[in-house]
């Protein structure tokens, strides 16, 4: 049985930042449509220069509200999960992929952990760039972990554990060396 001997999971619940983004954000696309709502249905004021049926500015509303919800939900469930035994480095990135990934140490050909630049990590969340081969997760963007493999895949992950992760890094490769 293999031993984990790193683990770390990154979520968007845990960037503060990007929360002071979007809860405003839907929060003022909500009220407005309420407000239109209020307007119209109760107060009996058309909403807008073209205003819509009563029966589609209810449809439209409450459908606002329904997808506003629903991508918050899906945000605050994405999450990367890493983790690192004696002879495997495996990950998943939730929502996108439900099943580890899975490297053995002979895999790996180098790796690399840097402080996160945009020119690297270029943004946040999950992203395939088909003609580099590359696959980005960055959540939480301390760190940047690049793993380059045999296949000509290039993995990029934000961590924010640097030192715990490069030790486990060091002694999975090291026990490549070793067998």
């Amino acid at each position: 049985m293999n031993r984990v001997i790193f683990s770390e999971q990154q979520s968007f619940r845990q960037t503060v930042w990007i929360w002071m983004i979007i809860i405003p954000v839907a929060f003022g696309t909500s009220l407005l449509m309420v407000y239109g709502y209020y307007q119209q249905i109760v107060l009996g004021e058309p909403w807008g220069d073209k205003p819509m049926s009563d029966t589609l500015l209810t449809g439209f509303t409450i459908g606002v509200i329904i997808i506003e919800a629903l991508t918050v939900w899906a945000i605050s469930s994405l999450r990367v999960s890493i983790e690192i035994t004696d002879d495997e480095f495996r990950y998943r990135f939730f929502e996108y992929l439900t099943k580890w990934k899975t490297f053995t140490r002979h895999d790996i050909v180098n790796y690399s952990i840097e402080k996160y630049s945009w020119w690297r990590g270029r943004g946040l969340g999950f992203r395939k760039e088909p003609f580099s081969k590359t696959v980005r997760m960055i959540i939480k963007p301390d760190y940047i972990l690049t793993l380059n493999v045999k296949d000509g895949r290039t993995i990029l992950m934000s961590t924010g554990n640097k030192e715990e992760l490069e030790r486990a890094m060091r002694k999975l490769l090291s026990n490549s060396e070793n067998t």
